[in-house]
């Protein structure tokens, strides 16, 4: 039976940005407390008898955001372990995790033990976490059950992503959902890095109030950044060794920020089913922006190394007055040391737009087609939601990001901004079996978008129909 208690959205509680011209920071800097609906909410009571529920996944330095096997003083961990513990009392179940090492190498793993349980008929999996974007093929071949007939799981709770959600459900069939159960939605989403140290000393806009009036957009991210590019070694060439407006690793930002502008690969249509959005206006003004940043090499020091921990050091070195990352960032070493930092979203195309977007490529959850009591599948899966933001994100905000990493209340308020507008859309989880280029469209810059989307238009196009007809085939 579907929950009859209508929960206050704490997304609703992230007051809207606007009007504020003075430099101090507006209330949205002040994280709101969960509603008396959410601390009062009480799960369905079930009692499982001691069943040991089995959950599929591909981890590596992300397993610690599910599986914990005894307090040990740190933070995460020991929220993370009370979550589980918590759910196994509350539905006496016991949690066992199969946990394939590597994330995208483990995803084979995962599959094949996953197909074997299905096609079996065993029921030995009665759940999988996969990132969303390895898993999209599998959804094709009808391993996963539809979530939206599962009456334990009720998606219009805040503890679920409803903007990615919205994106990932195809006419009403929720075959993969993000939630509150991985710390990666939030850890994995876009943001954008300031060091305030900067700030002051080019006496440049507070960010904090620029987001919170809507006048933080690409153009400021540009005029700012450009206020401290420096030649700072003398020879005359952009290098490491200069001062930059914006560090990025490799090719990653372009995607992020294409998303945070409101450009995406696929609209839901009037049918329910996904609809490309081609070289629209707005597409093809955003890939010219970007092609610009791309070429800027004054402003836009383009890390050859994708990872963090060796594009932190520049940042913190005072090399760069922004830096475009997922929030995971903060938890290294160097960044949490760095006392002169900020968070805030990824910038708006321009002012007109409405809200910050940050793309979520986190993972997902999935309940295999054939499992023991798919009743008892969503129950635990809704109840591990559930702890999860009530207890874990907290910690991960309050605790984590707040009291060691950002330092700052206005943060910890970006942080709930940037969760509260994480997007994903249906181009995302299968732009591979469309066209690569679509999500990496670094690699076109070399190409006017109009043409380029020309001469791929009719092959992608009969791609996605072949898509939505195994979906629809899909029973």
């Amino acid at each position: 039976m579907k929950k009859v208690i209508i929960l206050l959205l704490i997304l609703m509680m992230i007051v809207s940005c606007g009007g504020n011209t003075s430099d101090e920071v507006n209330d949205t800097t002040t994280r709101p407390d969960k509603t008396t609906e959410d601390t009062t909410f009480k799960l369905p009571e079930y009692n499982f008898d001691g069943y040991k529920y089995n959950i599929l996944t591909a981890a590596e330095q992300w397993a610690h955001y599910y599986v914990a096997e005894s307090e040990n003083g740190d933070i995460i961990n020991d929220a993370v372990y009370a979550r589980n513990s918590a759910v196994e009392e509350m539905y006496n179940v016991t949690l066992n995790y199969q946990v394939f090492n590597g994330y995208g190498a483990g995803m084979p793993a995962v599959a094949t033990a996953l197909k074997g349980a299905v096609l079996s008929g065993t029921g030995e999996f009665d759940l999988v976490i996969s990132g969303t974007v390895y898993i999209s093929g599998h959804i094709l071949d009808g391993l996963f059950m539809d979530m939206n007939t599962i009456d334990m799981i009720d998606l219009a709770n805040p503890w679920w992503y409803k903007k990615v959600n919205d994106e990932l459900i195809i006419a009403n069939k929720a075959y993969t959902v993000v939630g509150e159960y991985s710390l990666m939605a939030i850890t994995n989403s876009w943001c954008v890095y300031f060091n305030s140290a900067l700030i002051k000393d080019f006496e440049l806009e507070n960010p904090y109030v620029l987001v919170n009036n809507g006048k933080w957009t690409f153009d400021k991210m540009i005029e700012m950044g450009m206020s401290v590019c420096a030649d700072l070694n003398g020879n005359g060439k952009p290098d490491e060794e200069d001062r930059f407006g914006l560090l990025t690793g490799v090719s990653e930002a372009f995607y992020a920020m294409r998303y945070a502008m409101g450009s995406t690969i696929t609209n839901i249509g009037s049918d329910g089913y996904p609809i490309l959005v081609g070289a629209s206006e707005k597409t093809v003004t955003v890939f010219d922006k970007l092609k610009a940043l791309n070429n800027n090499k004054e402003f836009l020091y383009n890390y050859k190394n994708s990872l963090y921990v060796e594009q932190i050091p520049i940042f913190v070195g005072g090399q760069a007055l922004f830096y475009s990352y997922p929030i995971k960032a903060t938890e290294n070493a160097v960044m949490r040391n760095f006392e002169d930092y900020g968070i805030i979203p990824q910038p708006k195309l321009d002012e007109a737009q409405e809200e910050y977007y940050a793309l979520c490529l986190g993972d997902g959850y999935q309940i295999p087609a054939v499992v023991n009591d798919a009743d008892m599948s969503g129950a635990v899966l809704e109840a591990l939601n559930w702890e999860s933001y009530m207890n874990v994100t907290s910690r991960y905000y309050d605790v984590a990001l707040q009291g060691k990493f950002t330092r700052d209340n206005e943060s910890a308020a970006m942080l709930d901004l940037i969760r509260a507008n994480s997007i994903m859309d249906f181009g995302a989880l299968y732009y591979g079996a469309l066209d690569p280029n679509l999500m990496y469209i670094h690699n076109i810059f070399n190409r006017e978008y109009t043409s380029w989307w020309q001469s791929i238009e009719t092959s992608v196009q009969k791609k996605l129909d072949n898509i939505i007809e195994q979906m629809k085939a899909i029973s």
